[in-house]
């Protein structure tokens, strides 16, 4: 029988007497020569059959999979590949969190960037370095570029992080003609309320009788002017 040599770039891959099938990986690009050589069966005359093989390069630039840790569960679920814009909801007492994504090629590159802050490289299923989540909404966005560089996707996540749960001390303070209700930072998101119907009879628990304060949702302070003509005005602080 006659022997079968396989080169890949020079390099002995398999050999066999008679039929010869072997995978053998290849680089991308042209630099591909592969070679049987077949040594006859009086281990002398030789033939050189060599085949040059082009690899193109992927163009794929999806993602298989994205996990924001702990926030957990993206909206629309389940993730696919096809949708780039999520929403998700973390918790003030897990702030700070970590990105792993899976890149559909694995040749492809990734890069996160955090409130459109500058590219941080990431691997492929590794998680990122800790990002820490600020009030009221944050941008995860993960770049992915192909491998042949002609394809680019971004997929984002707007992270709402919740403010802090403890209960909020209201303080207060008046300057000029203006009440100044304040209360802490972690707690951005709360709504202040004031009640003025229904006073001679005390403060109502109706909740028709309370109305927002107008941006007190978007500012942990507010200055109020004071209206004498109104006797009574009570303030309180809800999470909506």
């Amino acid at each position: 029988y006659a022997t079968n040599v396989l080169f890949l770039n020079g390099a002995p891959q398999a050999t066999n007497a008679g039929s010869l099938t072997a995978s053998v990986p290849l680089v991308v690009g042209s630099g591909n020569t592969i070679q049987v050589v077949v040594t006859a069966q009086d281990g002398v005359t030789t033939s050189t059959n060599t085949v040059t093989v082009t690899r193109q390069a992927s163009s794929n630039a999806l993602l298989s999979g994205l996990v924001i840790t702990p926030a957990g569960t993206l909206y629309p679920t389940p993730f696919s590949s096809g949708t780039t814009s999520y929403t998700a909801t973390n918790t003030y007492v897990n702030k700070s969190v970590t990105v792993t994504a899976t890149s559909a090629d694995t040749n492809a590159t990734l890069a996160l960037s955090f409130n459109n802050g500058s590219s941080i490289p990431l691997t492929s299923t590794v998680a990122s370095g800790s990002q820490t989540l600020v009030l009221p909404t944050n941008t995860v966005a993960v770049t992915v570029v192909s491998q042949d560089g002609s394809q680019t996707n971004t997929y984002t996540v707007n992270v709402l992080l919740q403010p802090s749960q403890t209960v909020p001390k209201l303080t207060n303070s008046v300057s000029g003609n203006n009440l100044v209700l304040s209360w802490p930072a972690d707690h951005l998101g709360y709504q202040l309320l004031v009640q003025t119907n229904n006073l001679n009879k005390g403060v109502s628990a109706n909740i028709s009788d309370w109305g927002t304060v107008a941006g007190s949702t978007t500012n942990t302070s507010m200055s109020i002017q004071i209206i004498k003509a109104t006797n009574n005005a009570y303030y309180r602080l809800v999470n909506p």
